[in-house]
């Protein structure tokens, strides 16, 4: 597999991921609710932004077409 094949696999398991996510996501009773908030850096952005950096560095450059990232809106 194409190593920009790789990376647009991954973007698309990380966006599936998302979706689900926000479709599950009940706000908190009483917020803020810091230490949520910072799994949901750690477990869903932090993923998200580590691979656009290894993709983007390192003499790689893999290019993201803005519709390859694109997902449909889950509402």
């Amino acid at each position: 597999m194409a190593q920009s094949e790789t990376f647009h696999r991954r973007v698309h398991e990380i966006a599936r991921r998302a979706t689900k996510d926000c479709a599950a996501f009940e706000p908190p009773a009483e917020p803020p609710d810091e230490g949520r908030a910072m799994e949901i850096l750690r477990e869903g952005v932090g993923p998200a932004v580590s691979l656009y950096v290894e993709a983007r560095t390192g003499g790689q450059n893999i290019h993201f077409p803005p519709t390859s990232t694109r997902r449909s809106n889950p509402q």
